[in-house]
C-alpha cells in the first residue's frame, strides 16, 4: 500500500458490511460483556492511578493521577483508531 492510511481504508471496506451486525451482536449480548468489559477496566486503571501518584510525588503535584488517565485515554483512542487494533491494551511505564 503506498498511500497513507491505504491499508487501514482497505481493512474498512473489506469488513464495511460487518460492522452493523458487530455492534448490534455487542449491545444485544447484554450482561455477558459487562463482567470482561469491568475485568479489562479495572485491570487498565489501576497501574495509571498506582503510577499517577507515584508521578505525582516525583514531579511535586505538576502532574499526577487525572493527566496519567486522561493520557492513557486519549492515547488508547488514537490507537484504537489509527493502530488497527482496537482490543489492544494501552498501559502506562514507570518514568
Amino acid at each position: 500500500v503506498k498511500t497513507p492510511f491505504g491499508g487501514i481504508i482497505n481493512d474498512f471496506k473489506g469488513r464495511r458490511e460487518c460492522y452493523k451486525q458487530d455492534w448490534l451482536a455487542a449491545f444485544n449480548s447484554g450482561v455477558r460483556i459487562l463482567a470482561p468489559t469491568l475485568y479489562i477496566f479495572i485491570a487498565s486503571a489501576l497501574p495509571v492511578i498506582a503510577f499517577g501518584e507515584q508521578l505525582s510525588r516525583e514531579t511535586d503535584r505538576s502532574l499526577g493521577i487525572s493527566e496519567s488517565l486522561a493520557s492513557t485515554a486519549i492515547c488508547g483512542i488514537i490507537h484504537s483508531i489509527f493502530g488497527g487494533q482496537p482490543l489492544l491494551i494501552v498501559g502506562v511505564a514507570e518514568p
